[in-house]
């Protein structure tokens, strides 16, 4: 039995500067939208880690949480709810993602991913996206099929946005599109928020509280 409907979680680990100057206000930012949306929130700390490793131990949380509720929530810790944002559980995703169209930054990503599309002679179920893995809502169904840990024996790479692509094409994971609403990257220095954004993505690191 689960221990609740629904749960949102991110993950920090100590380094960047703009992060360790921005912590309780990135954290209470989440637990203020948890509130809001009936949801429990828990942000588990990392220490001495490796990037790419904290990266796919993101993923690999899902399943853990996924034993405590019903519907999961992630948000990379620099993603912000706004004042305003609607309740993305209330969009009842089984696995939703933000897929991105392969551009020059993206090339390296797609790939990783058509490698190992082709050792494993899969090639003709690639695409010309990568998702976004900085906001991820999922049912705990979806996530049992994902089967992520096991699965990444298989991939030969240090990317999880390839793998995470790599995984639902393979294995014809059903999929819906989250809307860019819900991860509005931010890239570039001084940018406008449009009106109707409920999740900013800072990756610029440039936060507006």
């Amino acid at each position: 039995m689960k221990v609740m409907n629904n749960i949102i979680y991110s993950i920090y680990s100590p380094g960047c500067k703009q992060l360790d100057l921005n912590y309780d206000k990135i954290k209470s930012s989440h637990e203020e939208y948890a509130a809001t949306v009936d949801a429990g929130y828990t942000c588990l700390h990392f220490d001495n880690i490796d990037y790419n490793d904290l990266q796919f131990k993101k993923l690999f949380l899902l399943y853990h949480m996924s034993q405590y509720a019903n519907n999961v929530l992630y948000l990379d810790f620099d993603v912000i709810p706004t004042k305003n944002a609607k309740n993305i559980f209330d969009m009842n995703y089984e696995l939703a993602m933000l897929p991105l169209i392969r551009h020059e930054s993206y090339d390296f990503k797609t790939q990783i991913k058509n490698k190992n599309h082709r050792k494993y002679n899969t090639l003709n179920k690639a695409t010309e996206i990568i998702f976004n893995t900085g906001v991820i809502a999922a049912n705990d169904k979806a996530i049992q099929e994902l089967d992520l840990k096991n699965i990444h024996s298989m991939f030969d790479g240090n990317n999880n946005e390839a793998f995470m692509t790599w995984v639902i094409e393979s294995f014809n994971i059903q999929y819906q599109i989250l809307p860019l609403s819900f991860n509005y990257i931010i890239d570039e220095k001084n940018a406008t928020i449009p009106s109707g954004v409920h999740f900013v993505h800072y990756s610029n690191k440039e936060f507006s509280f």
